[in-house]
């Protein structure tokens, strides 16, 4: 059986991030990262890390990326970058 995506919203959006392919791994990461330094900071709760994930993969990603999707290492720091950026955007308004 499929797994419960509503219970478990961080499983989905590692599938989302296995079917973009490319340089979403890089951005998945990134975002990752931000919002858990964030929930350690208390800036933000446990159920908001997946969402702060799931908001930056969708600014980057929903209709035209502008992401190049090559792995070369400069798009994939680019991506990276990018994931931080928008991920402490997303964490921002998360917290607001």
């Amino acid at each position: 059986s499929e797994p419960d995506y509503n219970r478990f919203p961080a499983l989905k959006l590692a599938y989302d991030v296995l079917e973009l392919g490319g340089v979403a791994g890089a951005v998945y990461n990134a975002a990752k990262e931000v919002a858990l330094d964030a929930f350690i900071a208390r800036q933000i709760g446990f159920l908001d890390m997946a969402e702060a994930v799931d908001r930056t993969l969708h600014r980057l990603f929903a209709g035209a990326c502008e992401l190049n999707k090559d792995q070369n290492l400069d798009n994939i720091l680019h991506a990276d970058n990018m994931g931080r950026k928008i991920g402490r955007e997303e964490i921002q308004a998360l917290s607001a």
